[in-house]
């Protein structure tokens, strides 16, 4: 073999080492990433149920008012049902009282069902939040690591890119050309 396939063959060993630890470097800096990634999601997760809660109390506070409104409809229905003359306005009436405590006693569930899936939403935003604080201490754990492995393999990239370009130095111009051509193009 020729010294000019010598050095090609020098030249994609160093080529080859050079693109293991650019990867190394890339992984490095995509789990930060997908550390972040995971920390925003939860951050919106957390903003949703917080959300739900909110729009959760709103109708709550709705139905409350509806409910005192049914009450002082109940107060008048008994009142009235006292005040009845006849049989047949007393029925009519106490149909009415009847028909009211039924919707009331409706609206009551109502309100209870939301109270207990908002006390369950904020002990999920307990919980998220706990799973917050841990990811993100993860985060500052993994972003360290990440960037004292980080400092090293760009140490290491820039001897390899030095033993690169020595090992280019002995290759002629028309035959690196072709191969930086190839190695693009080619992993």
């Amino acid at each position: 073999m020729g010294p000019i396939l010598h050095g090609l063959i020098h030249l994609q060993r160093v080529e080859n080492r050079l693109r293991a630890v650019k990867s190394k470097l890339a992984r490095c800096r995509r789990s930060v990433l997908f550390q972040e990634n995971q920390l925003r999601t939860l951050q919106n997760g957390l903003e949703a149920k917080t959300e739900e809660i909110k729009m959760g109390r709103i109708q709550v506070e709705r139905l409350e008012l509806e409910l005192k409104i049914r009450d002082e409809q109940i107060a008048k229905y008994r009142n009235a049902l006292n005040l009845a003359r006849t049989n047949k306005e007393y029925s009519v009436v106490l149909t009415e009282l009847n028909t009211a405590k039924a919707d009331d006693s409706k609206l009551e569930s109502q309100v209870l069902e939301l109270m207990k899936n908002i006390e369950a939403d904020q002990a999920a935003c307990v919980t998220i939040g706990q799973q917050i604080d841990e990811q993100k201490a993860k985060l500052d754990e993994i972003r360290q690591e990440a960037d004292s492995k980080a400092c090293e393999l760009e140490k290491d990239i820039a001897e390899i890119q030095r033993e690169w370009d020595i090992a280019a130095s002995k290759v002629p111009p028309a035959a690196l050309s072709i191969f930086k051509r190839v190695a693009e193009t080619y992993d």
